[in-house]
């Protein structure tokens, strides 16, 4: 195994009264991970740890008492010894204290109900150990459990063994002593960090679990947090009711941050959310807790390896992507054959939670499709497997879990000293410049980033789609021709007929002139001329046709076809008006307009 001490020494920004623990990528190279999988953990992940000495201090770098452990909020802090394939401690050395009896050993923040796991083992004290890149920077002595036995029952109806142990990080617990089996009160990891070592300012942590496959590294401060993993609003939610970090769940969506939607459907956006499905005791227990109706209670547990959710909502979601159900492992597996599935998770798409916190303020965390396109390995499958995590679970409880998959893309962490529980929209793998910050006792205000970081530190992961919908027709000013309201199309009409009708007027006047100069002349030379009275119907016709056959012509949208709704400067008068013509008038002219005194009647607009 190669140690990468640059990886570790980039990290050694600090801030007074915290400590930064270290991850099993941070302590691997590159090569290790690729080539070996030291480092990285399954069998559906691949995931990363906490990277912890249990036992005597060895020099930085020695993997002899390394131990992969999940952070915990809980107070049992449980080490996987050789007994069990990946474990690494070994409890037989001097100076810790066993107990007689080998007893099963739990999870307090409830991950071995949505796991379904049973670990034996037995209590001792030891000394857990914070490395640093420079040294040792913390040890605390405390109790652990060292777990010779850990079997988590597959869906199939076979056991697999845990690869990795869970550092509880909460409240003080009850140890044994070194004479007699008398029982003492025993402060617990950040108590004794705070109170009696003084090296930390509060009682609290702060938790992102990266992501492996993006390479992207995990950050957990004891006592501070990394101002650049939390963007946007930062929730609070309180830590009373149970112990455990409870926050209620009120909606769940897909959508698309940037760019074209991914999804067959525009209505395949949009939420998924089935409430509490046909759990007849969530509606009590979110009553309990102080919830609203529809919402669910849920726990956040790194010590889980999925997104557990009542029935319903999942099945929504599998609805909607390219998955299929796996009954034999209890999960969604994507189908890597299907066109669209290639173009979902590598797109903007993603998997929206909202919760509400103590003041009903809505939060929503964006969990990226990226991030739910995980592997299964064996002993789960036989070839590795693309799945989605989202999990279909009924529990006795009416209480849910949101586990390591959701904490990919989530800020978490818990004051003991204010007793609340904080979460926040966490970066993608092109994060801004780490900045640590120290959590006040005193003051449970977070500083963030802005939420604008999500997207810009997710698009270099992202192929962004072209939008379905064609760009909006520019037209440019030089080209553009005005457009004319309806009324002013009317007037235009009318006034094209009126037009018309002077000018036949005209022309019958102008022929009846020329008929009368001719007949004068004609009685001079003998010759009878009449009118054409056929060509003068023609002309008065086609004027009646011009007007009645020029219907208004609309530009835009459609418009209605009726008179009556022009505005009213724009109607067209009904008050005749009468035009005198010179000469004798038009005496034996028949037409459409009544003709009185040599005078033309016309309508025209006022």
């Amino acid at each position: 195994m190669k140690w990468a001490p640059l990886a570790l020494f980039a990290r050694t920004a600090f801030a007074a009264g915290t400590i930064q623990v270290q991850w099993t990528t941070d302590v691997t190279s590159p090569s290790d991970r690729a080539d070996q999988r030291i480092g990285m953990y399954g069998p559906d992940g691949p995931w990363q740890a906490l990277w912890i000495d249990v036992g005597p201090g060895k020099p930085l770098g020695s993997m002899t008492n390394f131990n992969a452990m999940w952070p915990s909020g809980g107070g049992t802090t449980m080490v996987l010894t050789r007994q069990v394939p990946r474990g690494n401690y070994t409890a037989n050395h001097p100076g810790n204290f066993s107990s007689a009896d080998n007893k099963q050993v739990s999870d307090d923040w409830m991950s071995d109900v949505f796991v379904n796991q049973t670990a034996l083992g037995s209590s001792l004290n030891d000394t857990v150990i914070f490395s640093g890149p420079l040294g040792v920077t913390a040890r605390v002595d405390t109790r652990v459990y060292a777990i010779d036995d850990w079997a988590i029952s597959m869906s199939d109806g076979r056991n697999r063994s845990a690869e990795v142990g869970i550092l509880g990080l909460g409240s003080g617990i009850i140890g044994p002593s070194k004479s007699g089996g008398v029982v003492l009160r025993q402060d617990g990891i950040l108590q004794q960090l705070k109170g009696q070592q003084n090296k930390i300012g509060s009682m609290s942590f702060a938790l992102h679990m990266g992501s492996v496959q993006l390479d992207q590294r995990g950050s957990m401060i004891l006592g501070g947090y990394e101002q650049n993993r939390a963007l946007g609003t930062v929730g609070m939610f309180d830590y009373q009711q149970w112990k455990i970090p409870s926050m209620f769940l009120i909606d769940v969506l897909l959508g698309t941050q940037i760019g074209g939607s991914p999804f067959e459907r525009q209505e395949d956006e949009g939420s998924i959310w089935r409430g509490p499905g046909n759990n007849t005791q969530a509606p009590k227990t979110t009553k309990n807790l102080g919830g609203k109706q529809g919402s669910v209670s849920v726990t956040i547990n790194p010590a889980a390896p999925y997104i557990y959710l009542p029935l319903g909502t999942c099945e929504e979601a599998a609805r909607r992507l390219p998955v299929s159900w796996n009954d034999q492992l209890g999960l969604f597996t994507w189908n890597t054959n299907d066109p669209r599935y290639q173009g979902i998770v590598s797109s903007p798409a993603y998997l929206a939670f909202v919760l509400a916190d103590r003041t009903a303020k809505n939060i929503t965390i964006k969990v990226p499709m990226r991030l739910l396109n995980l592997t299964l390995e064996s002993p789960l499958v036989s070839v590795p497997t693309p799945y989605f995590p989202c999990k279909p679970f009924d529990p006795e409880l009416g209480h849910w879990m949101l586990g390591r998959a959701f904490l990919q893309a989530a800020f978490f962490g818990i004051n003991y000293d204010q007793n609340l529980t904080f979460l926040a929209q966490a970066p993608g793998p092109d994060m801004a410049q780490r900045v640590v910050r120290e959590i006040d006792s005193g003051n449970p205000t977070i500083e963030a980033n802005p939420i604008e970081e999500f997207e810009s530190s997710w698009r270099s992961s992202w192929t962004i789609l072209e939008t379905s919908q064609p760009e909006p027709n520019v037209v440019s000013p030089s080209n553009t021709l005005p457009v004319l309201s309806t009324g002013a199309l009317v007037g235009v009409i009318v006034g094209a007929c009126v037009m018309v009708a002077v000018l036949v007027a005209f022309g019958i006047w102008f022929w009846r002139k020329k008929n009368s100069e001719s007949k004068s002349s004609s009685e001079e030379t003998g010759e009878d001329l009449k009118p054409d009275q056929t060509q003068l119907n023609s002309d008065a016709q086609l004027a009646n046709e011009m007007c009645a056959k020029s219907p208004a012509s609309e530009i835009g949208s459609p418009l209605p076809h009726e008179l009556e709704v022009v505005n009213k400067a724009q109607e067209v008068a009904t008050e005749l008006q009468y035009f005198e013509l010179p000469g004798d008038g038009l005496d034996g002219v028949k037409g459409d307009a009544d003709l009185k005194d040599g005078k033309i009647p016309m309508i025209l607009p006022t």
